[in-house]
């Protein structure tokens, strides 16, 4: 059994191998094409291509990734809480470990930086369930049915979740552990 767990494991690629195997990023519903390049510096963003220095660490592209996902994330937010009538205080993202998101009593929103590595219909489905739990502050029949009436593809996203969320979760922590 240990065996197949250090299998699955071995198995999630670098943040950087995961990158260039698919290289885009949802950006407030854009898709950016990325690319691994030399140039002086280790971010270039033009319109719709992000270009990364092709010497940059994990540890560095973390960082970079989840500079980029900070203002896209809270305009996504902050839209689908004015069409849902939803008050939100504030919306912060982090690199999370084990969360895409959550929601505090208060209102302020938390959000994953990795949702920018998602289709944009399930980036939306995290945040529109954040979202439901300024409603119904728990996962009640009441949350789910809220939550189900506010995607159209509620199963498809949920079922997308379970199949690629553990890849896409532990992308960039071994950055964490590693020292910049």
């Amino acid at each position: 059994m240990e065996k197949v767990r250090e299998e699955r494991i071995e198995a999630i690629p670098s943040l950087r191998q995961y990158l260039e195997a698919h290289p885009s990023l949802n950006l407030d519903g854009e898709r950016m094409s990325i690319s691994f390049d030399g140039f002086h510096g280790w971010m270039k963003k033009s319109e719709h291509h992000i270009s990364f220095h092709r010497e940059i660490t994990d540890t560095i592209l973390v960082k970079q990734l989840k500079k980029l996902a900070k203002d896209p994330l809270n305009s996504v937010t902050t839209s689908l809480a004015e069409q849902k009538r939803v008050s939100i205080s504030w919306v912060t993202v982090r690199d999370q470990s084990s969360r895409w998101g959550s929601c505090s009593s208060r209102g302020s929103i938390s959000l994953n930086w990795r949702l920018i590595l998602m289709p944009r219909g399930l980036q939306r489905h995290i945040i529109l369930h954040e979202l439901a739990h300024r409603v119904h502050p728990n996962h009640s029949s009441s949350f789910w049915n809220l939550l189900k009436s506010w995607d159209s593809n509620f199963e498809e996203h949920v079922q997308l979740l379970k199949e690629r969320g553990k890849i896409w979760i532990r992308l960039g922590q071994s950055a964490n552990n590693a020292n910049p």
